[in-house]
């Protein structure tokens, strides 16, 4: 207290002070619960009508050992606060909103407790998904679709990841190829180079090239793909510059570039949040004499038309899938060939028919790419 029984002050100067901040937590702790005691010393808030206690340990979870081994070796010796609060209340089926900072392991609050009702229901003869979990991007999805894998392993947890565009037409492009072919996947960031290199390489063997991979890696990458031991390989743009690779059958641009003047593969998925490019695409096709689909023109109108990029075939129907047909082509974008790209595309005369091969050089052709998509780049078809 500040005043002594006599009204004055019990402290010279006259300067109210308290103690430590420190002094009065011990001094509080010692009559809190050991709940209490936890939820306060890792700053946890729940509310709700009768919430239960957080696990302070995953021994008081229940859950059964093939789990907890899988737990143990992953490295956890105790839950994280937001798996000690959330697992309790999902595992009475409660509803449940938690918010934690990044890092803190929320993928394995909501696991976990999956886990456990899976087991629950294991006999039961209904077939298809029993835990569905909707995360916003589809990288997310595929981290914790890792994460499922991992720690479901022992309790023999099957996990699938639903693909929407452009992920599932790029495995239509990839299954129509013969095996083996040589493909490189562009993608516009690093983690993203990552993640689908790891999502497709489950299917086929594929491996990933980017600005954070050391000189070593990447050469490693690089004989692994010209070796034909990974076929597939996902790169950014800045990272296969210069390159040279001879015998590339099929190129994708897994995000559509940020310029226009970059759509030059037979491949690139066009969709809604593309649409700022929308304009000069048409222009694009239009200078190319090809047919602009009516849901580009729509969004170049300020339309909102979501079009889904489907595969066509060369008479223009919608076949539901990509062919690719094996030609011998090299890949090897140098900023003199950009460059060069750019001028002769200026200066050259559009009654000239034109194909561009995959090393970004022009050269006279007849029929070259006979299989085509709807917005495949107007220089490479008819």
């Amino acid at each position: 207290m500040y005043n002594h029984a006599g009204g004055g002050n019990a402290f010279p100067n006259n300067t109210p002070t308290r103690p430590p901040p420190n002094m009065l937590g011990m001094a509080d702790a010692t009559n809190l619960s050991p709940v209490d005691a936890y939820l306060r010393q890792h700053e946890v808030t729940a509310t709700g009508d009768n919430v239960p206690a957080p696990f302070i340990s995953f021994e008081a979870t229940g859950f059964p050992p093939e789990i907890l081994r899988e737990i143990h070796l992953a490295g956890f010796s105790s839950p994280t606060p937001i798996q000690a609060q959330t697992c309790p209340i999902a595992m009475q089926s409660r509803d449940i909103v938690a918010i934690a900072k990044t890092g803190s392991c929320k993928t394995l609050g909501y696991l976990m407790p999956s886990f456990m009702h899976l087991r629950k229901r294991r006999n039961r003869t209904q077939n298809g998904p029993t835990v569905l979990v909707l995360p916003p991007t589809r990288e997310l999805a595929t981290q914790i679709q890792d994460e499922a894998v991992k720690f479901g392993r022992s309790s023999r947890v099957i996990c699938s990841v639903g693909y929407f565009d452009p992920y599932r037409r790029l495995e239509q492009i990839l299954r129509s190829q013969e095996r083996g072919s040589r493909v490189i996947i562009f993608c516009a960031t690093k983690r993203t180079c990552d993640q689908l290199a790891r999502s497709i390489g489950r299917s086929f063997g594929a491996a990933a090239i980017h600005g954070d991979k050391s000189q070593g890696e990447r050469d490693y990458v690089l004989n692994q793909f010209r070796s034909g031991k990974s076929p597939i390989l996902v790169a950014t743009d800045v990272a296969a510059r210069g390159l040279d690779i001879k015998d590339i059958r099929v190129v994708v641009n897994y995000d559509f570039p940020t310029g226009i003047e970059d759509y030059v593969h037979p491949y690139t998925f066009f969709c809604d949040q593309d649409r700022k490019y929308a304009a000069d695409l048409v222009k694009l096709l239009e200078g190319a004499d090809q047919q602009v689909p009516s849901e580009v023109r729509n969004m170049a109108g300020g339309g909102s038309e979501f079009w889904q990029c489907t595969p066509r075939d060369e008479s223009g129907i919608s076949d539901g899938r990509s062919r690719g047909r094996s030609y011998s082509r090299s890949y090897s974008p140098s900023p003199d060939r950009i460059r060069r790209r750019k001028s002769q595309s200026r200066s050259r005369s559009r009654s000239c028919r034109w194909t561009r091969s995959h090393s970004r050089s022009r050269s006279r052709s007849r029929n070259r790419y006979p299989d085509r998509i709807e917005k495949s780049n107007g220089e490479n078809t008819k």
